[in-house]
C-alpha cells in the first residue's frame, strides 16, 4: 500500500468524514508492507497485511487479465493518460490493475475485494472491504470504474468518491444510473453496449 493512499483512506464503519491513522511496522519505497490503520472515532483497527489493508472482507480471487487493447480501453474510458493520481477498479476489471499499470505513468491502482496473481506488483493497492460505503475520502480518486455487481452496489459511493474532474465507469451501467449519478452532480456523456462514463456537470 502506497503510504500517499492514507490520506484519503477512511473509516468504513464512521464514513468518509473520518479518516485514519496508520502505524506501519514495515514499509520499503514508500509502500507499507505490515501495520495498522486506526480510527480516531470509533478506535477501530484495521490490519495492512502483505500490504493489503484489511477491513473485514474476504478477497475474492481473480484472474489478471493481460490484454493490452482492454486495458487501454479502460484507460481511455477512464480518461487517464498520466498521473499522479489514484484510480479505484471494482468488480472484474480490477484484473486488468497490473496491464493497466504497464500502459499508463504514475498512476496507483486500488483494487477493492479482490486478490490477483499479481496482486505483489508495485502500483497494485489492494483493499479487502466489502459493505455500502467506499472506505476513501469523497472527491479524493482521479477515477473509478465499478464493474459487475458493484456497478449497481456500489454507484453512489463511487460518484462521491471521484474527484471534481474525475470520471466514473459503470459496466453494466443500471438503468436508473442517469438519476442517481444527478443526484451527485454527474452526468453521463457516453454510453455503449451497456457501459457508461460518467463526468461533474
Amino acid at each position: 500500500m502506497h503510504i500517499l493512499l492514507t490520506d484519503i483512506l477512511t473509516c468504513p464503519r464512521c464514513g468518509p468524514a473520518f479518516g485514519l491513522i496508520l502505524l506501519a511496522d514495515r514499509a520499503e519505497d514508500r509502500r507499507v508492507i505490515e501495520g495498522v490503520l486506526g480510527c480516531s472515532n470509533c478506535r477501530e483497527k484495521y490490519p495492512i497485511r502483505d500490504g493489503a489493508v484489511d477491513f473485514g472482507a474476504a478477497p475474492e480471487p481473480v484472474a489478471d487479465v493481460d490484454d493490452a487493447d482492454s486495458a487501454e480501453r479502460l484507460a481511455a474510458m477512464l480518461g487517464l493518460t498520466g498521473g499522479p493520481a489514484f484510480v479505484m477498479l471494482a468488480g472484474p476489471a480490477a484484473a486488468q490493475a497490473a496491464a493497466l499499470l504497464r500502459i499508463v505513468d504514475d498512476v496507483e491502482v486500488v483494487t477493492l475485494g479482490v486478490a490477483a496473481a499479481d496482486d505483489d506488483v508495485a502500483g497494485i493497492n489492494r483493499l479487502y472491504a466489502a459493505g455500502p460505503q467506499l472506505p476513501l475520502a469523497s472527491g479524493k480518486v482521479a477515477a473509478v470504474a465499478l464493474t459487475g455487481a458493484s456497478a449497481r452496489a456500489l454507484l453512489e459511493e463511487g460518484a462521491r468518491a471521484v474527484s471534481p474532474v474525475g470520471r466514473l465507469v459503470l459496466d453494466p451501467a443500471p438503468a436508473d444510473a442517469a438519476e442517481k449519478l444527478e443526484r451527485h452532480g454527474m452526468r453521463i456523456v457516453a454510453q455503449e453496449d451497456g457501459t457508461a462514463v460518467a463526468v461533474r456537470m
